[in-house]
């Protein structure tokens, strides 16, 4: 996955199967999330996600159980092929 976004895997399952993507309060088991506003830094505590996209900066606030992939601009990198993320 982190290939696919262009972002560095800091922690977590290389091998996590990601099935779909939603956004921080939504996610579950099998989603990729982003934070790239930090008005949204208030979801990212409790998201569910199995993956989240995120800068450098708030890395260390993704929740344990989601694995995390840095990147300077999440936003774009969610975005960037997202026929290969869903």
């Amino acid at each position: 996955m982190a290939k696919l976004v262009d972002a560095r895997l800091v922690r977590g399952d290389p091998d996590a199967l990601i099935l779909g993507a939603a956004p921080l309060e939504a996610a579950g088991e099998g989603d990729l999330s982003f934070l790239d506003n930090p008005r949204y830094v208030k979801h990212l505590a409790a998201t569910g996600a199995s993956a989240c996209l995120c800068q450098k900066r708030y890395a260390g606030r993704v929740p344990p159980n989601s694995a995390v992939l840095e990147t300077a601009e999440p936003y774009r990198a969610m975005n960037r092929d997202r026929k290969s993320v869903v």
